[in-house]
Order: C-alpha cells, then structure tokens, then sequence
C-alpha cells in the first residue's frame, strides 16, 4: 500500500515502510497524480538520508508537535502569566480527558465513559489541518460567548505551534485573525474619581486607597505596583523605579510622583517604620472581625501583614468600592441613595430626597486598566509632548502614536478647546482674505432641489 484516501477524508496518504519503520503521512494533495508525486519525493528524500527518521523525528500529528513545543527550552523563560495564557488556551485547542482536582479522570454520567474537552484531536494530521478547521474553531469559540481578543490569543498559540513544525506557511495567507476593538478602554470623568477614591478610603482593605491613587497619578501598571519595592520608592526625590514592567521600554524606568501621589505614599509609609528596601509596599494581609469581648459582631479590619510578600489580589476590595459608587446622589453630591419607602418605588437620597427610578453607573462599569488609559488621557490633554508620556507609562517610541490613540478619551469641551487653538493661529477677520464660493450650475441646483 503505497496512497490512499482515508474513508472521510479529501487528501490522500502515503503509507509504506522504509528500512523497517512505518512512514504514514498525508499528502497534502487531492489529486492521485500529485499525490503520487509528493510520495515518490519522499521516498527519495529518505533514500538520499535527507531526512532520515532516525536523524531528526519529525511530528506529523497535533498532539506530538504541542507537547514538542512547550517543552521546548527557550532562550527568555515564560513568566507565570505567559504560561497560565499558553495552557488555557492549550486546553481548549487539543482534546484531552478531564480530570478533577486530585487527577482522577472525570467519568461523563450519560455514557460512563471518561469526559473530555478541548476541539482538536491530538491524532490530526498536522497536514491535514486548514484554514476551514480554524476558521470553524473561531466560529465555535464566539458561540461560546468569548470576546474576539480571547479567540485570537488561542488561535496566536495554535500559529506558533504550526509555526514551529513549518506549516502556518501554506496557512497564512487564508486565516485571518478577528478584528479587535481599539476603544475598548475608557477614561474616568473627575466626579467618578472622586466618588471612586471616596469609596475606596472607606473599604476595609487599608491598601486599596494608595493602589489606586498610585495608579491614577502614575499610569503604571496594576502589577507593576502589586509588586513594588520600598527599595525603588524614592520620597525625597518624589520618584519611583519601576522593576520589571510588561515591556522591555518599561522595565526600570524612573517615573515622578505628583502632590498627590506623593502624599499617599508618604502617608503609607508611615504603616511601615521598619520598612526595609526589600519589603513590598503593598504586602499580603489577613483579615478578621474586630469586636468587643461578649457582645456579638464587630467590624472586619486588616490585623497582620507580611511585608516580605506582595499582597495577592484586590480584586474584592475593588468591585466592592466600584458597586458603592452608585449608591452617590448625582443631585445633592452629599447625600447617598437608599430604597424609596413605600409606596414609592425606587430609590430616594438621604439627604435631598431626590427620587430616582435605578440607580446611576457612578464607576462600577470601568476596569482596574481604565486608570492607566485615564492617566494618559490627562496627560495628552494637559500638553505633555508623547515622547515623555511614552517615558513615563512604558511605551516603545515606534508603537507611541498608536498607543495614544488607543489610551486618549478625550471630552468634547477638550476637542472644543483643541480646534479653538486653531482659529487662535488664524489671521484676524479683518486681513484675512475671504474667498468667494464656486457657483453651482443651475441645472445642478435644479437636480439637488
């Protein structure tokens, strides 16, 4: 048996053996003379010693050229998030059994058998693989409710896979990766800051406030302050350096600290007399509920920190202090919004009375990133040239016009303001020569009416 085409299959195989191992490979052909043709190149390619088996073992299916891949010693290790992005996406792309937390398979309840997950069969033949197969991934990955970013990245690691055993060459010309929204970021108005900055004073988590002030009057990244040093805060100088960034242009740039920002730190630190330059300035900290000895209840306060590790999330300090936002009275500013008595219906402020059917968004819609994008558009609004907020927030210099249109939400008074300083430049009405307007012909103004 020389080629074939597979039951369920349009290209055929070739399968034989050469010096006593089984070679078993797709063509990559539909038509038996080209088939025919591509067998007998392989075959002389062996009998050259071109591309001996027992030289270099080539992967001719799925399953072997993931495993290959990942395994693969690299030159820059992965960070931990790479990692976490590569396997989730793994897990989804190549079917694999399920197996619960102690690593005993998952039995399906309908038919007993083990479950699965994942789209890909570990067995397909890497040359078998097309574009249609990735575009129906796409497909079935959308239906799922994921956003096009989240297909891309798995569908980026799928291309680095193919990359590596030297078939996304054939393939690239016909994928096409989804559109992505450039505006997905959005910039928080001054009275969302304040409400937000007021909510987050008022969390249990003592940290939340100086993160997201750093944050705001920084643009640094959410990471890049969870694991900030004391060695890197510099309070006398008005400066932080920051460590390891996203980026390469990122990574120890020194960034200066605003009144603002300065006066939170210089506060903060004072929690921490005996502060040393290794000890994180936003360290892990355990909760409990502080009360009075036989009376029930009391109050959750932070009762023991390890500065010698960075705190792991504020994730639930974060959503709590965005949901409390709406709860602000956007008439009064003072007063906030409890549920109306009855028979009202709705919600009334304390103080006004105002009555409002819903509550108002306040800053529950906006992410922790949205503080990075509203820094920049500050920044952009306020004059500074985008070299130097390139420097301060980690841009490379190549990607910095995009970076600012992706980053700057700008109000329209801030537009206004833009064209204004145009007409500012434009010589006065009076010495400026007017010329006149083209005359339309009259059969055209006939046409138009």
């Amino acid at each position: 048996m020389s080629i074939y085409k597979p039951k369920g299959r349009d290209t055929y195989v070739m399968d034989f053996v050469f010096k006593g191992q089984r070679v078993y490979e797709t063509t990559g052909e539909k038509d038996k003379r080209r088939a025919q043709r591509e067998h007998d190149k392989r075959l002389t390619e062996l009998k050259d010693g071109a591309a001996g088996l027992r030289k270099k073992k080539q992967q001719f299916y799925l399953g072997e050229a993931v495993k290959e891949w990942r395994s693969k010693p690299r030159k820059k290790p992965w960070s931990k998030a790479t990692e976490g992005i590569v396997d989730g996406a793994l897990r989804y792309l190549i079917e694999h059994e399920v197996v619960d937390a102690e690593g005993n398979p998952v039995k399906d309840e309908a038919t007993g058998k083990a479950k699965k997950r994942g789209h890909f069969k570990p067995e397909r033949l890497l040359a078998d693989l097309d574009a249609a197969d990735i575009a129906e991934y796409q497909k079935m990955r959308l239906a799922a409710g994921l956003s096009n970013r989240t297909v891309n990245i798995e569908v980026g690691v799928l291309r680095k896979v193919l990359i590596a055993t030297g078939h996304w060459q054939r393939l690239k010309d016909e994928v096409h990766m989804l559109s992505e929204r450039a505006d997905v970021g959005k910039a928080l108005s001054t009275e969302q800051e304040r409400l937000l900055l007021e909510e987050c004073a008022a969390s249990v988590s003592a940290t939340l406030l100086p993160f997201v002030t750093l944050a705001i009057d920084t643009g640094a990244r959410y990471n890049t302050i969870r694991t900030l040093q004391w060695g890197r805060v510099d309070l006398e100088q008005g400066r932080i350096v920051i460590g390891k960034d996203k980026t390469a242009a990122g990574t120890g740039r020194i960034v200066p600290l605003n009144v603002r920002a300065l006066a939170a730190l210089t506060a903060w630190a004072e929690q921490f007399p005996k502060r040393e330059p290794e000890h994180y300035v936003f360290p892990t900290e355990k909760y409990g509920l502080h009360g009075e000895e036989g009376k029930f209840g009391g109050v959750v306060r932070s009762y023991k920190a390890d500065v010698t590790k960075p705190i792991g999330t504020i994730k639930s300090a974060w959503e709590s202090a965005k949901k409390r936002t709406r709860y602000h009275c956007p008439e009064c500013k003072a007063g906030r919004l409890v549920s109306a008595k009855k028979p009202a219906m709705g919600y009334a402020c304390e103080e006004c009375g105002v009555l409002m059917d819903e509550l108002p968004i306040g800053a529950e819609g906006f992410r922790f990133h949205d503080l990075r994008h509203t820094a920049v558009s500050r920044m952009i609004v306020g004059g500074a040239p985008l070299p130097v907020i390139a420097k301060v927030v980690g841009w490379k210099l190549s990607t910095v016009v995009d970076m600012a249109e992706r980053y700057g939400h700008f109000e329209e008074d801030a537009m206004r303001r833009a064209v204004q300083a145009i007409g500012a430049a434009a010589p006065a009405p009076s010495t400026a020569k007017v010329l006149p307007m083209p005359q339309r012909p009259a059969r055209l103004l006939h046409a138009a009416d």
